[in-house]
């Protein structure tokens, strides 16, 4: 780089010229060879070390040398090279570079010998005599060629090849010990270990072993016999010992006669497999036999994790790992369907680009088969939801409603959310106001229209993974008048299952109308038909007699595009007569083996038969709470009409059926149903696997209704026992349970967005009921539109008289705004009326009352119902004058002062009389709830109780007048009742039901309560009470899944009005299992002096008691701080968890350890432990510090952190990512990220940012403060003049701007180069810049008065705030001038006769000039060139011109130059001269004759005199120079 001082006194400073200091590195040097030699055994490892010098960055690489060819050795990046030798590795030669900036050296190399070694020794052998042996013996290294046996030292065989001694018929003589000697191509040698070989010569032994392997089930026994043949006996006998795969001794037994041993393995484990050897020994030597115990256990699928949702088009990888031996074989299936299998018990699935068909349940299975039982072992297998997400579908059905001149109501059908709920929709609308918005219901209202014109909307469905594709456009154009419905809808019956509809046209719109569509609905059947726009009626057929239909008519408009509001009537259609229905066969076992079905029925002889039609429905039990909601109902049509039985295929699993058949009659095109059979219900299909509901499905019944649908999960854990359907709105959420598949919600609230989901409840085989995963999420919005009120009360004909009222009842049923008018037929109505209105839900009810009838007020009225803008009529009620008959006469009273002792009581008035009107009444009292006939003359009270005491009177009236008989006194009488039949002992199994029955006797209301003695009554205990007789009630206390501590005394209480009585006690015994630890404590890790917990929950059916030991003995005060437990109950409350919270304050290290927690109950006890760790954090004592720097720096240390802690601390930078706002390790940059400084190689704008330090030891870790790291950069160049064009002697000015670095602390300069020279102020060039603080930018002029030709080139413009960091843009000047003519010959120019010679002109200019010869002024062809060849065939004297000329300045210029050329005969230059000494001469020839000769010095020497002589017609042009010594 550069260097310059500066001087400085207080008058100002200046600088010195620069300085390049140049730095020069010199190659690497080798100061360690690898070794020569190195010789090394097969499985050992060898070192070659290399060591090298350099001033430089120093790499390091190996080779292996193949002939010419060198090898890199793979991670061989170090100067140390280890190696694992292999047989391969022999004579192979290895050499290592060492690499820096300048070049790479090689060093010496080092070769790798491979020794002999001895891989398979020969083993002592025991045989008999005349029997044949063979010694085997096996080497490896260098390149073995032969073999070599010794016998005790003797020498048997040499040369053998392959390492085999074969000896015949071994007699005594052959004993002896053998040793192999294994040679390489080297004649390096290795020795085997020595063999003994043993013959017997009075005995043979012999080992009969029945099996090579032995297959076995883990945790079985196994029985493996050795037998032993001893023929002739040994002296002493035999020893018969089994050694196990680790050659420890099993069993070892002598034996002196033919017998066996027994090897006996009990409760087999994983570790138990492996080679049983048996071994026979006489003391002299054994024979072996070995078998293979191979351990089988059954397959378990050890790793199957669920997955998040997948996109569509992200990756999709699944990994399914099993167990077991024989290795399983590993199946993964796609909603049941095979994708792949493999043998090696692990499936690695993996898709790279998901699709919607992805989607669904994976299940992993894993099957194997015993050979040891030669069966298969249980399929085991795993179940997880996939869901793959993708964009909504697109939506296909847009309609909208004409609200008024300038408004409508859009809505759509929402598409599928392909698994991603929709969050809104973008709605676009061409011309309209809105244009472009988002909603979040699929309704929306467009307003602001202008009336008549035209729009087109099209709507997207928005969700998590992105935006559908718009819909189509739809043609919208507002109303020009709200009448766009029909008229006068009316109707009549043409057959019993067929009515005509008629109607008038709309006020408006008519010539736009496209079709009609007719609909009949009815709960239960709809009928649809469409009629072109030039009919007013239309016949609806096939239609279902007996049922009840609104019949609507419909205007769709085909311009504008738009479907009126519809108009409703409602008819009902007669019975079918020749309807017969048919009648079912109960079948002889309602509980099903498949999931078919066949039903049976009787035949029907009737000519109008046509097809049966079969109904059926899922009607599963689901839920131990008696909850029944239908299911939806399927049908099967077409059934042939001679058929007497249907097969149906594909039922859902572990549901129970009903099924109802309906004959269908036609004649001519007229279709009759008949009633629908009896119903057979119960019919049960078995249970299958399954997980989560689908194919939820949402039908919109009428505004406030829907009926819910969906599929039984594809797989089951357990049974289904019941659905819970969640739906909710604005913040609301409700939940139903249900048995089937379908849910009819009602009373919803019109125009309102709700979300429905479901979930299946199933039982485990331990009777938990689990919430299976929710079914993918709906949304639906509810409709709003006003309908017809129905009028459900009509007011009534009645009469009156001063001074009674006459009294109207009006009741109507509809939605909206409703009203009640009342109306005078073609009369007003009398100011004296008066009416009231009430409303219960969507039912109102208006009474009109006439005060004191006179003649004047009689006539016809009626009411209107209004629903604006729909109103309704009620029918015509007369009100007429009453006669004016006699006061009513008392004839009979009731009986006074009655003591009665029964159940009911009957008092009597007077005879009934139809005009008069009777009330009951009770002294200062209201009469009892249970009085029937109040208003008659006759007053029955039943149930009897005494409360019902006191002064009873009856009131008469009629028309006329009141009167009212005397009071009657009853006394009611009850005694207490009595226990008829008493509980008695019950002994159930866990999870059974268990039933107590108590009968009492008495009077009056007797009620039976259940107690339990000192315990309150069990969750799932539900008492049933019905009465047997008139006095006489009974009540059945059940239980259901009784657990163990609902074990105790029960008892029931009878009670009346009279006292109460207590029955005997009844003792319920529950058999109860061992305790299950569910919850196990878990390992905590906590701070010393903080607190922490550890907790224990057991599942226990009877008394439960716990026990905390810390390794394996008792706690003891000190240890434990404090202990507390607690007692909560599961979500069925049938049993009792006891939660045990073992709590330790102020933790030491002491405190360290395993605590136990155990569990027990009257069958025994279960154990779980976790480790307590006691944590020590290291501690931050220096936080980093935010700093600032610049790019490029090199090994710059950006933060510090330093921590302390009692062990070995660890350290971890991270930075802050704002993308994703995650913490991410420092760039690849960073070097030391795991130690206390941050230090980065160089330094690039990606490393500013926010960073923290992360301190670990073994006990955690904390985190330091958070600094930033600002890094700021050059400057930015933000333009440069152009390339300028300029003529010798004008001015020239070039401008150059730039803009500081936001974070740079440093100012900006500019300085200017012309080619790599800096510029600085002279005579012609002036420098000046312009500071713009606000914005950080500098301008700066280059000014060049005047342009000299040397001002030609390349410039540069280069901005700095560091002189490391600058930035630059460059510039041209181009500087012409005018041409300057030059001809390198000299003038006269002397040419032998006969020679070649060319004459050169260059001409100098900008722009280039061209060039012309003249010969004696006269121009010679062709005339651009600057070479010139001379004619020397005679001598002459000519003069030659040449002449430049260009366009500098856009003018012509010229210039010219002249040289008189003269050729003749010359003399050559005799003698040469010689060179200098201590220097050297080169010769020229021109033409063959030395014309020039030029002279040069050696190093370190210099040139006295001319370089260069020429010879001018045979004279030298000087003498011989000398060469100086420096």
């Amino acid at each position: 780089t550069q260097y310059y001082c500066v001087v400085s006194n207080n008058s100002g400073s200046v600088e010195s010229d620069r300085a390049r200091l140049t730095v020069n590195i010199s190659p690497p040097v080798i100061t360690e060879h690898p070794i020569t030699l190195v010789n090394s055994t097969v499985g050992e490892t060898v070192t070659f070390r290399c060591e090298a010098q350099s001033f430089g960055h120093l790499t390091f690489r190996w080779v292996e040398v193949i002939g010419d060819v060198m090898v890199p050795v793979v991670g061989a990046s170090a100067n140390v090279l280890e190696i694992r030798v292999e047989p391969d590795d022999d004579s192979t030669l290895y050499q290592c570079s060492a690499t820096n900036e300048i070049d790479t050296v090689l060093s010496n190399v080092g070769r790798l010998n491979v020794l002999p070694s001895i891989v398979k020794h020969p083993e002592d052998a025991h045989v008999n005599i005349n029997s044949t042996i063979v010694l085997e013996c096996g080497a490896t290294g260098g390149s073995i060629t032969s073999y070599q046996w010794k016998k005790n030292g003797t020498i048997l065989t040499s040369g053998n090849s392959d390492g085999r001694l074969s000896i015949d018929s071994v007699q005594k003589d052959d004993e002896g010990t053998y040793v192999c000697t294994a040679i390489n191509v080297r004649n390096e040698v290795a020795l085997s270990k020595p063999a003994r070989l043993v013959v017997y010569d009075d005995f043979s032994l012999s080992i009969n072993d029945t099996s090579k392997e032995y297959f076995v089930l883990k945790g079985s026994v196994a029985n493996i016999y050795c037998n032993v043949n001893i023929n002739p006996r040994p002296p002493g006998g035999v020893n018969v010992t089994w050694y196990d795969n680790k050659g420890t001794i099993v069993v070892s037994e002598a034996k002196v006669d033919t017998t066996h041993l027994i090897l006996h393995l009990k409760n087999i484990k994983r570790k138990d497999k492996g080679v049983y050897t048996c071994s026979v020994d006489d003391g002299n030597g054994g024979v072996n036999v070995s078998t293979k115990v191979v351990v089988e256990y059954p397959p378990t699928i050890t790793e199957f994790r669920e997955i998040g949702p997948v996109k569509v088009g992200k990756g999709l990888a699944l990994h399914c790992k099993a167990d077991g031996f024989p290795t399983p074989v590993a199946r993964l299936y796609r909603n049941g369907q095979l994708l792949t299998d493999f043998v090696t018990g692990l499936i690695n699935y993996t898709l790279t680009s998901a699709t919607l068909s992805d989607n669904g349940t994976y299940n992993c299975t894993a099957s194997s088969e015993s050979r040891a039982t030669g069966k298969a072992f249980p399929t085991v297998y795993r179940v997880i939801e996939v869901l793959v997400q993708g964009v909504p579908d697109r939506i296909k059905r847009i309609s909208f409603v004409v609200v008024n001149l300038t408004t409508v109501n859009v809505t759509w059908m929402p598409p599928f959310d392909n698994n991603s709920p929709i969050t809104e929709y973008n709605v676009t609308c061409k011309k309209c106001l809105l244009h472009t918005a988002a909603v979040n219901i699929n309704y929306t209202v467009i307003s602001g229209l202008l009336p008549g014109d035209k729009y087109f909307l099209a709507v997207a469905a928005v969700n998590s993974v992105g935006r559908g594709r718009d819909s189509s456009n739809v043609l919208l154009q507002s109303a020009t008048s709200d009448s766009v419905a029909v008229k006068n809808l009316g109707f009549a019956m043409v057959t019993e299952v067929s009515v005509m509809a008629n109607w008038t046209d709309p006020e408006l719109y008519s010539s736009f109308i496209g079709e009609y569509m007719v609909s009949a609905i009815s709960p239960r059947h709809n009928k649809t038909v469409t009629v072109p726009a030039d009919e007013n009626s239309a016949t609806i057929q096939n239609l279902v007699p007996t049922f009840s239909y609104n019949v609507s008519v419909v205007v769709k408009y085909k311009e504008p595009l738009f479907i009126s509001v519809a108009v409703f009537d409602q008819v009902t259609l007669p019975e079918c007569e020749a309807c017969v229905e048919p009648e079912l066969t109960p079948p002889l076992n309602k509980n099903l083996t498949s999931l078919s079905f066949t039903l049976e029925w009787s035949p029907i002889n009737a000519p109008l038969l046509n097809s049966y039609t079969l109904l059926y429905s899922n009607h599963s039990q689901l839920s131990v709470v008696k909850r029944q909601i239908d299911s939806p109902v399927i049908s099967v049509t077409n059934i042939p009409a001679n058929s007497q039985s249907y097969t149906l295929e594909d039922l859902a699993p572990y549901s129970t059926y009903c099924f109802r058949l309906r004959s269908v009659y036609a004649q001519g095109n007229v279709e009759f149903l008949s009633q629908d059979s009896d119903m057979i219900c119960d019919i049960t299909t078995p249970p299958a696997s399954s997980s989560a509901p689908v194919n939820l499905k949402i039908d919109a019944l009428d505004l406030t209704s829907v009926r819910i649908s969906w599929s039984p999960p594809v797989y089951q854990y357990g049974r289904i026992i019941e659905y819970k359907v969640t739906y909710s709105f604005d913040q609301n959420e409700m939940s139903q349970f249900v048995k089937n598949t379908t849910l009819l919600i009602t009373e919803l609230n019109p125009a309102t967005q709700y979300f429905i989901s479901v979930t299946a409840i199933t039982s485990n085989p331990l009777g938990d009921d689990l919430e299976g995963p929710h079914s993918n999420m709906i949304e639906f919005t509810t409709e709003f539109k006003v309908l017809v009120p129905n009028i459900i009360v009509h007011p009534t004909d009645t009469s009156a008289a001063a001074p009674f009222s006459g009294v109207f009842t009006c009741s109507a049923r509809g939605n909206g705004h409703m009203s009640i008018v009342w109306h005078k037929q073609n009369d007003s109505l009398p100011n004296k009326v008066h009416s009231n209105v009430t409303i219960s839900g969507n039912i109102m009810t208006g009474i009109l009352t006439i005060p004191n009838v006179t003649s004047d007020d009689i006539g016809m009225y009626f009411c209107v119902i209004w629903a604006y803008p729909i109103a309704t009529y009620s029918r015509l009620a007369e009100l007429s004058m009453a006669e004016f008959p006699s006061p009513p006469i008392i004839i009979a009273t009731p009986i006074v002062n009655l003591d009665v002792n029964n159940f009911n009581l009957t008092m009597k008035c007077s005879p009934d009389e139809s005009h008069l009107r009777y009330t009951w009444i009770k002294r200062n009292d209201t009469l009892p709830s249970r009085a029937h006939e109040v208003n008659s003359s006759h007053l029955t009270i039943v149930n009897l109780i005494p409360e019902d005491s006191g002064d009873y009177q009856c009131v008469v009236r009629n028309n006329t007048g009141t009167i009212s008989s005397n009071y009657s006194t009853i006394h009611v009488k009850v005694s207490s009742p009595t226990i008829s039949q008493h509980p008695v002992d019950v002994t159930a199994n866990v999870y059974e039901s268990a039933s107590f029955n108590c009968t009492a006797r008495g009077f009056g209301v007797i009620k039976i309560i259940w107690k339990r003695v000192n315990y309150s009554m069990p969750a799932t205990a539900s008492p049933v009470t019905e009465a047997v007789s008139l006095n006489e009630v009974s009540s059945t206390l059940k239980i259901t899944r009784v657990v163990g501590y609902y074990s105790g005394q029960y008892y029931c209480i009878a009670e009346n009005e009279a006292g109460e009585i207590v029955s005997q006690t009844a003792y319920l015994h529950v058999q109860v299992p061992c305790p299950q630890v569910i919850i196990p404590p878990k390992n905590v890790t906590v701070l010393p002096n903080h607190h922490t917990h550890m907790y224990c929950l057991a599942l226990s059916l009877g008394a439960l008691s716990y026990d905390w030991r810390k390794q394996d003995g008792v706690l003891s005060g000190t240890a434990v701080k404090s202990y507390v437990h607690g007692v909560i109950f599961n979500s069925i409350g049938s049993e009792t968890t006891i939660v045990h919270n073992l709590a330790v304050s102020n933790v030491q290290l002491s405190d360290e350890g395993w605590y136990c927690c155990v569990a027990t109950n009257e069958c025994g006890s279960e154990k779980k432990c976790a480790w307590l760790e006691v944590n020590t954090l290291p501690n931050v004592t220096i936080q980093p510090v935010s700093k600032t720097v610049k790019v490029g720096v090199l090994n710059v240390n950006a933060v510090s952190c330093l921590a302390t802690a009692i062990d070995r601390i660890y350290y971890k930078w991270e930075k802050y990512q704002v993308s994703d706002h995650s913490w991410i390790r420092p760039s690849h940059r960073a070097v030391n990220s795991s130690s206390p400084n941050l230090v980065f190689k160089i330094v690039t704008e990606e490393d500013q940012g926010i960073y923290r330090c992360i301190v670990s030891n073994s006990d955690g870790s904390v985190t330091s403060d958070n600094a930033t790291i600002t890094v700021y950069g050059p400057p930015m160049i933000n333009f440069i003049s152009n390339h300028t064009v300029s003529l010798e002697g004008n001015k020239v000015n070039f401008m150059c701007n730039a803009t500081n670095d936001a974070d740079a602390d440093t100012s900006l300069q500019i300085n200017w180069y012309k080619g790599n020279s800096l510029i600085s102020d002279g005579e012609r060039i002036v420098l000046y810049d312009h500071i713009i603080n606000a914005t950080r930018q500098l301008y700066s002029n280059l000014l060049i008065d005047p342009v000299n030709r040397t001002d030609d080139g390349e410039y540069t413009c280069r901005a700095f705030n560091d002189p490391a960091l600058y930035s630059e843009l460059k510039t041209n000047l181009t500087a012409q001038y005018a041409p300057v003519v030059l001809i390198e010959q000299p003038s006269p120019y002397m040419i032998n006769v006969n020679s070649y010679e060319t004459l050169i002109c260059r001409a100098m200019g900008k722009p280039v000039p061209t060039v012309q010869w003249y010969e004696d002024g006269f121009p010679i062809n062709p005339s651009a060139s600057g070479f010139l060849q001379i004619p020397t065939n005679n001598p002459h004297t000519t003069v030659y011109t040449c002449v430049g000329v260009n366009n500098a300045g856009n003018m012509k210029n010229m210039a010219s130059a002249n040289i008189t050329v003269i050729v003749k005969r010359l003399t050559p230059c005799k003698p040469l001269l010689n060179a200098p000494e201590n220097g050297e001469r080169d010769l020229i020839k021109v033409d063959g004759i030395v014309k020039y000769i030029i002279f040069n010095c050696n190093a370190n020497y210099t040139l006295k005199g001319r370089s260069l002589s020429e010879c001018n017609n045979g004279t030298w042009s000087s003498s011989t120079p000398t060469c100086i010594k420096e």
